[in-house]
């Protein structure tokens, strides 16, 4: 009989630290949300509205004095889906400025601040800022802090937005 009990007993220690190794030895999966702040060397942003459509296509082009900051927040595993985009907010920085500050609509457009998809069924497509305020100011040649901070009515109904994030030049 003490054979059998010590048996059990070896097995169930066995299991209990194969099982003790099986999840010391799992990764852990990637959390969502991703964001990422890059600044796009010598880009500005085309944006062609179409006049049947109510969505825009934009691209980022080059531009001898101009970068592009772009944020993305990725929210899902895009490798799980073949037509999924990441939403993102971009905007135009003149690199030679050490600080920024565009509040007004008149300012938002000069700057030309998007907010769309980068890709979806109808490829990427983005809408003018119309509201809210950019701010930024430069910490190195390749820099720069920047926080952006819309109201509900420039993104979805409901849903204020508040960036704020390091910029890099890629």
């Amino acid at each position: 009989m003490n054979n059998f009990a010590n048996n059990k007993g070896f097995k169930l220690s066995f299991f209990v630290l194969l099982a003790a190794l099986i999840v010391a030895g799992c990764k852990e999966k990637d959390i969502w949300p991703k964001e990422s702040y890059e600044m796009l060397n010598k880009r500005s942003i085309k944006l062609v509205t179409y006049s049947n459509s109510s969505l825009s296509q934009f691209s980022f082009e080059e531009s001898a004095n101009r970068h592009v900051a772009v944020y993305t927040n990725q929210f899902m595993d895009l490798s799980q889906c073949n037509d999924c985009g990441s939403p993102f907010i971009a905007f135009e920085v003149n690199p030679f400025l050490s600080e920024f500050n565009y509040t007004s609509r008149e300012e938002l457009e000069s700057v030309k601040a998007i907010r769309g998809q980068t890709s979806s069924f109808f490829g990427p497509y983005a809408s003018p800022l119309r509201s809210g305020s950019i701010s930024g100011k430069k910490t190195t040649d390749y820099s720069w802090i920047i926080t952006i901070d819309l109201p509900a009515d420039s993104t979805k109904p409901n849903e204020s937005r508040k960036i704020k994030g390091v910029f890099t030049l890629k």
